[in-house]
């Protein structure tokens, strides 16, 4: 009697889980995704090989997420060794708010030949009309609840603000924070660094260490009525080694924080600068501001407070020849030197000469000091430009308004900014991008670096540059004349 063929086993499918929690304050779902996707995987017969998280990170973009980065490095760069990655569901993927965002890198890892399956979700495999409605209507519902806690929080820190708590980090020199309960009951003084972790706890504003106090109130006496500048005051509490807030010297410009911030006379204010989800810091304007008057400690009084303003005001509105007159002396020791090497040197109003003069290389020239670069009277085509630029990355291994300036083989950053806009358009021309040391470790950074270098060589070996390095156009290249 002929034995049946036993069926072979089909074979099982290769996998990775990504897992995401948004805040410390959820310790175990992490745990309960990976049991979700566990129960998953078994049923599908699939082997998880490897887990990428990203714990306490948010879902609102892909940046800041060193797990999700890692995971697309892994797939777009054609090393996975693994036919699915498993989600729990749609927000944990993310809650991007342009929905097409989630949608856009799930088609490259598709592309890739990895599909993504969403374990706690209903989707089928087959991509039906109607699931992929639903998966779009779940993304844009992932996005709408991050936006509507997004405002939420918000509405709630306003209004904490207006009652004068603090909900920030660190307060700032001469000051500190304390906490303290619903009812008013003062709490432990927080020390520097440290977190009020208890959300049924506020925190404000004290008076800080006796000798920083000293400081700020002897800044506002030597301001409002002997009638120094910031940068004598900087000055003066250099000489007697008085440390500044970070432990090193004092600026000008620290000094002037300072003097012009109204925490010191006890008014605390507000949501000057926002962040919107997803986005870049900005500022606010000024009816946008919450002010809690008399809601911090006042170290000095509000009379003295209003005659350091006045007295700054006064400061802050030199005529062009008093600034020149101020980088005279510099030149002559120092030579040309940059803006930070003014700040460190104490000149006061160092940012007021890019302003004025349109640049601190222009204003060192008004005083004979910096000559600007010789370039023929026609000027070079924007190629031209655009090569030089690539040509002194390839170089220097970087892109800055110094190195361009100091480089004699291509116009000054000025001339940058006339024909281009901004400096930064001009580097997004030839590919640069600027990449963080901590970003160039991972592989997404490490793929990033080589593209970026490969699209500017591209520029560099542009045929209308000379052999000679110098990106002046030559004989064959075009010239556009000086408007």
């Amino acid at each position: 009697m002929r034995r049946a063929k036993r069926a072979r086993p089909a074979p099982r499918v290769r996998a990775v889980q990504y897992l995401r929690m948004s805040t410390p304050q959820q310790p175990h779902s992490l745990e309960h995704q990976a049991a979700a996707i566990a129960v998953h995987a078994q049923r599908r017969a699939y082997d998880i090989i490897r887990s990428y998280e990203d714990a306490a990170v948010s879902g609102v973009g892909a940046k800041r997420r060193p797990a999700f980065a890692e995971l697309l490095a892994t797939v777009l760069g054609g090393q996975a060794d693994f036919e699915a990655i498993l989600v729990y569901d749609v927000s944990r993927w993310g809650r991007f708010q342009d929905p097409d965002e989630a949608a856009h890198y799930e088609f490259l890892c598709s592309q890739e030949g990895v599909r993504i399956e969403y374990c706690a979700e209903a989707f089928g495999s087959a991509g039906s009309a109607s699931d992929v409605l639903m998966k779009a209507l779940k993304r844009a519902m992932a996005a709408e609840f991050s936006r509507d806690l997004g405002e939420k929080v918000r509405s709630a820190q306003r209004r904490y603000a207006a009652q004068g708590y603090w909900l920030y980090g660190e307060p700032g020199y001469g000051l500190t924070r304390q906490i303290v309960g619903a009812d008013g009951a003062p709490g432990r003084v927080l020390a520097r660094g440290e977190r009020n972790a208890d959300r049924q706890l506020r925190t404000i504003l004290v008076p800080g260490p006796a000798e920083e106090v000293d400081v700020v109130r002897r800044m506002f006496r030597l301001c409002g009525k002997e009638g120094l500048s910031a940068g004598a005051i900087a000055t003066r509490l250099n000489q007697e080694a008085i440390a500044s807030p970070s432990g090193g010297r004092w600026s000008g410009e620290r000094v002037r924080h300072i003097l012009r911030n109204p925490k010191y006379m006890g008014d605390l204010h507000s949501q000057r600068r926002t962040t919107p989800l997803g986005g870049a810091r900005r500022a606010t304007s000024e009816s946008a501001w919450i002010v809690a008057p008399g809601a911090g400690p006042a170290l000095v009084p509000r009379t003295l407070f209003d005659a350091v303003q006045a007295a700054l005001r006064v400061e802050r509105a030199p005529d062009d020849e008093a600034l020149l007159a101020a980088l005279r002396p510099i030149a002559q020791v120092h030579g040309a030197v940059s803006e930070p090497q003014l700040k460190a040197l104490g000149v006061p109003h160092h940012r007021s000469y890019r302003r004025r003069f349109g640049s601190l290389r222009a204003a060192f020239a008004l005083i004979g000091q910096a000559p600007p670069k010789h370039f023929p009277k026609r000027r070079l085509s924007e190629e031209a430009l655009l090569c030089g630029l690539a040509r002194l990355f390839l170089r220097e291994r970087d892109l800055s308004p110094r190195l361009i300036d100091a480089d004699p083989n291509i116009p000054s950053t000025d001339h940058y900014h006339r024909r281009f806009g901004s400096l930064a358009k001009a580097y997004a021309q030839i590919g640069f991008v600027r990449i963080s040391t901590v970003d160039a470790q991972s592989a997404v950074g490490q793929a990033r670096v080589r593209a970026r270098e490969l699209q500017i060589r591209v520029w560099a070996d542009r045929p209308f540059a000379s052999s000679g390095g110098d990106c002046r156009p030559n004989s064959g290249s075009q010239a556009i004349d000086f408007l």
